[in-house]
């Protein structure tokens, strides 16, 4: 796919820790790492979604996802937080 191949060469020059997210396809790069596939309801349907990594150059490529801090910090602190600000009245 011409597009996906043209999008992976220009995330290649982001800085390594880099996020990047991409639907229905992952970045077609061995210096991104797919942290999470998941497949959400999208308002246009179902969509799968890659949250990718990009990895410094001596980074191994079989890290566990569950131990990348960010997104374990991203998944505690999604619950619905307009709730709290409502109770502060």
């Amino acid at each position: 796919d011409p597009l996906m191949t043209s999008m992976s060469r220009l995330a290649e020059r982001l800085r390594p820790g880099s996020i990047f997210i991409t639907f229905t396809k992952s970045l077609n790069s061995d210096q991104f790492k797919v942290l999470k596939k998941e497949r959400l309801d999208m308002s246009w349907g179902p969509a799968t979604v890659y949250v990718q990594r990009r990895m410094a150059g001596d980074e191994p490529r079989s890290e566990n996802v569950s131990k990348n801090e960010y997104f374990d910090n991203l998944e505690s602190s999604s619950g619905d937080d307009d709730d709290d600000e409502e109770d502060s009245d």
